[in-house]
């Protein structure tokens, strides 16, 4: 089977990119407010209703800083996001192109010139994540939905770093039955109209 190759742009406005983004920002707010409440209310024996006051200025700064943090998002990726995939009978590909990569490489030189080990490793491990490849062996969750024409593939049920695949109108029939001849008898395959 010859490999089936494809580009897809990500406006930064779609609902996918900014689902996520809230679902990070969710689990983010409700782990520090859940680490507030242990440190300041059992480990201490403080009255939390006297801290009313620090509590109100530590709820507006996290305010500001994801604020802050969606500000310089919008600024760096207003172009959307390309992303190169592919699939052949070896598996499933897919990276990351354009805005996205030069922001990890800039974050590695800033996080190099700063002398900053945590700029440096965030830098990394973007990197680290701009190609991901995944076997038919070793996909164990593939969730399609016809109508977005999207397909997500995963390692497992909590896999890292799944693949979500983005397809044209023209190739997702080919995409689709490649996925459905490769499968393997250990993958949960669900299809949403």
């Amino acid at each position: 089977m010859k490999k089936l190759e494809w580009r897809y742009h990500i406006p930064l406005f779609s609902s996918f990119i900014w689902r996520n983004i809230t679902l990070g920002f969710l689990i983010t707010i409700f782990i520090l407010l859940g680490l507030l409440f242990v440190i300041s209310g059992f480990s201490l024996q403080i009255d939390i209703s006297r801290q009313a006051p620090g509590i109100y200025f530590a709820g507006g700064f996290i305010a500001l800083i994801i604020f802050l943090t969606l500000l310089v998002f919008v600024l760096l990726f207003w172009r959307g996001f390309d992303v190169d995939y592919a699939v052949d009978n070896k598996g499933l590909y897919q990276t990351v192109k354009g805005t996205s990569s030069k922001v990890h490489r800039l974050a590695i030189i800033l996080g190099v010139l700063g002398r900053s080990p945590v700029a440096i490793g965030a830098g990394l491990t973007a990197k680290s994540g701009e190609e991901r490849f995944i076997s038919w062996q070793e996909a164990r969750l593939i969730k399609i939905n016809k109508k977005k024409r999207y397909i997500f593939i995963s390692r497992a049920f909590l896999g890292i770093y799944p693949i979500d695949m983005f397809c044209t109108e023209s190739n997702f029939p080919e995409v689709l039955a490649c996925i459905k001849k490769y499968i393997s008898g250990r993958a949960s395959l669900r299809i949403k109209d």
